[in-house]
């Protein structure tokens, strides 16, 4: 492969997955961590997935990522999530509900 000139139509080109492992672990922990998350709370009522949404996560702490993809990845996926999850707030504005969600991700213990 590498004696082939980058312009040969005929060399074979790595796909998208192998050139950036990085990015498909973020989209899919991404992925995975708010829908494991959101089907744990009701009106799901699937309170299994609650033992089952950090594994993504820690399966990619295994493969030891950068730490600010990872960081920047999990607070984003919790942000979203919650930000789902508070969406049966009727009385508070998008805004209010748009801010709720990253704010409560950082207090959760």
């Amino acid at each position: 492969m590498s004696d082939l000139p980058p312009y040969d139509l005929y060399a074979e080109h790595p796909p998208f997955y192998q050139k950036n492992p990085g990015l498909v672990w973020a989209a899919a922990v991404f992925v995975l961590t708010v829908v494991l998350t959101v089907l744990s709370f009701p009106p799901y009522n699937k309170a299994e997935f609650a033992y089952a949404f950090a594994g993504p996560a820690l399966f990619w702490a295994y493969e030891r990522p950068r730490f600010k993809p990872y960081a920047l990845t999990l607070f984003a996926a919790q942000a979203v999530a919650w930000t789902i999850l508070l969406g049966w707030l009727r009385h508070v504005t998008w805004l209010g509900l748009l801010l709720l969600g990253p704010l409560r991700t950082p207090m959760l213990s």
